[in-house]
């Protein structure tokens, strides 16, 4: 994922951007062709950076009730205590769910 922050108002818009880019159009296919290669010899994995990795947490967290509980409150409950039976940490992560007004996942059996 990437993030996106900056916003361009319609006065920032430059309604010749197509046909700048058209003449900048080699300079662009040699910069997509060194950005492929790198890739390639990187095994074909993106790197990341800071900022990604955070866009990509986020999302994950407000896609998943089940990860945002997880990451924002077990490893205080596995501190005090390494050993919690399951029906204890969904019971909690009900309440979670309830406090923070998200849908929760249902397991198929608790």
């Amino acid at each position: 994922m990437i993030n996106f922050p900056r916003k361009f108002s319609e006065t920032e818009m430059d309604v010749e951007l197509t046909e700048k880019l058209l003449d900048e159009l080699s300079g662009i296919f040699n910069w997509a062709l060194e950005g492929y290669r790198r890739l390639r010899n990187q095994g074909f994995i993106f790197s990341e950076s800071a900022s990604m990795r955070k866009s990509k947490k986020r999302y994950k967290q407000k896609n998943s009730s089940a990860i945002d509980f997880a990451e924002s409150n077990l490893p205080d409950i596995l501190e005090s205590e390494p050993s919690v039976p399951f029906k204890d940490v969904y019971e909690g992560y009900k309440e979670f769910c309830s406090i923070e007004g998200v849908k929760r996942v249902f397991p198929k059996m608790v």
